[in-house]
């Protein structure tokens, strides 16, 4: 007796249809079972399921039960797949199991040889069929596209109204990732900040350098819609400028080029590009010589200024900026850190010892019950005012002492041991001391080995004392 597996399957854009519904194909297929007297049957089901892949959960039942059974019937063909490699990988399995294939409204017999030809050329159609269907459906978006609706799925940074697509509350954290990046702070690191922020990324419980990068590079970021071959400019309002995109590419692109080569920045931080304010990070690059020999080279320069191309591009040597802090810091005599001498004017403006003997004479009055309790309390709380300001002109000065001689302490340590720090004790000892270097950029010139490279004169560092 033939023991035969039903199998039926319907997409989600199918199920409105009689023919196709899953109701309408078991129908037709039990009372195909009734006409051939094959009274043993068992379905199995896949509803909402393309057939673009074998994944689905009820043929991978069947597949694992093909044992217990004959034969193998469908309403159609494309009812079990509309791929040519997918639909002969099936058969070789019916086969290998000893179990046969059959259509209930096409003819196939996979018995002969014939038939598995006319298998394979009638998967062939369905799977034409479905590639016209999805390129019709891609035609479709673009056409839409150029109309100016967006028909992409929605970044969560945008909402859609009317097909248009409109920045909500969550540009925040788009220009947060754009203006850390613009900083020089890594991928990775602006993910970390994201983690231990109250934002979460859409679908996912955590972000990753991956998804701040596609965010920061995408077109929709900057105003565009690309489907598929069609970019459409300007078609809804940027969060991130052109600008400041290339500005992003080339810091992202920088760091790139520099991972894995162990370096470390000495002046992180400390300089500001002279044309545009951006801080300068630093990169190493290798060059190759006529004589094939490979060297590398560490310098500062302006990820900003580079990407702007009606700006001159701002790039100093590391050498060239450690010469100029060293110079400074030799021949620096500290006379704008240094306390200027003064004629204690504290003391002839306010004498704590005639302080003291007013508030004497307040004590004894108030006690003899010359003057009331609110004059009193009025006049200790004059005094009290005096010696407060005192105390804190005392304290100003002693820090304006203490400052300098940091300063001074900091100068001699790095005069002393600059040459046998590393580059991270370096960077350690700036860090703690200076919060800024101001400098005069002087750009270098002329050509091959007479040529001089950019270089800097600084006229002014800010220290954190």
């Amino acid at each position: 007796m033939t023991k035969v597996a039903i199998y039926t399957r319907v997409s989600t854009l199918e199920q409105a249809n009689e023919g196709y519904s899953i109701e309408g194909q078991e129908k037709r297929l039990k009372s195909y079972c009734e006409i051939n007297d094959w009274d043993k049957y068992e379905l199995f089901v896949d509803a909402g399921k393309s057939a673009g892949s074998t994944d689905r959960a009820g043929l991978q039942n069947l597949i694992s039960r093909l044992d217990e059974f004959d034969l193998i019937l469908v309403y159609k063909l494309d009812r079990l797949t509309r791929s040519v490699r997918d639909l002969m990988s099936l058969l070789d399995i019916f086969e290998k199991h000893n179990v046969k294939f059959r259509s209930a409204t096409e003819v196939f017999d996979t018995t002969s040889a014939i038939g598995k030809l006319f298998i394979t050329l009638v998967g062939a159609m369905a799977e034409w069929e479905r590639s016209t269907i999805a390129e019709r459906t891609s035609q479709g978006r673009k056409m839409s596209a150029e109309k100016g609706n967006y028909t992409a799925p929605v970044p969560f940074y945008y909402d859609k109204i009317d097909g248009k697509l409109y920045p909500n509350e969550n540009r925040k954290v788009v220009e947060y990732m754009a203006e850390r990046v613009k900083a020089g702070v890594s991928l990775r690191a602006v993910a970390v900040e994201l983690n231990n922020s109250k934002y979460r990324p859409p679908q996912s419980d955590s972000w990753n350098k991956s998804k701040v990068k596609d965010i920061l590079v995408a077109p929709v970021t900057r105003g565009h819609t690309q489907i598929s071959d069609v970019f459409i400019e300007n078609s809804h309002e940027p969060i991130i400028s052109q600008s400041d995109y290339e500005v992003i590419v080339s810091t992202i692109s920088t760091r790139k080029h520099s991972r894995g080569l162990k370096h470390t920045s000495v002046f992180r931080g400390l300089l500001s590009c002279h044309q545009c304010g951006q801080r300068l990070t630093l990169a190493i690059t290798k060059r190759k010589k006529k004589n094939g020999e490979v060297f590398q080279y560490s310098h500062y320069s302006c990820a900003r200024c580079k990407a702007d191309k009606s700006a001159r591009s701002v790039n100093v040597i590391f050498s060239e900026v450690e010469h100029a802090f060293l110079n400074y810091i030799k021949h620096s005599d500290l006379e704008a850190y240094e306390d200027k001498p003064t004629e204690k004017p504290n003391e002839s403006i306010i004498d704590v010892e005639k302080i003291k003997q007013q508030r004497k004479k307040y004590q004894q009055a108030w006690a003899k019950d010359l003057m009331s309790d609110e004059e009193f309390e009025e006049l200790i709380k004059e005094t009290d005012e005096l010696l407060d300001q005192h105390n804190k002109q005392l304290i100003a000065e002693k820090k304006k002492e203490t400052n300098s001689d940091q300063i001074k302490t900091a100068r001699n340590l790095i005069l002393k041991g600059w040459s046998n720090m590393s580059d991270e004790d370096k960077e350690t000892m700036l860090s703690s001391t200076i919060s800024k270097i101001e400098y005069n950029f002087i750009e270098g010139g002329g050509v091959g080995s007479k040529r001089k490279p950019n270089a800097i004169e600084i006229t002014k560092m800010k220290f954190k004392f």
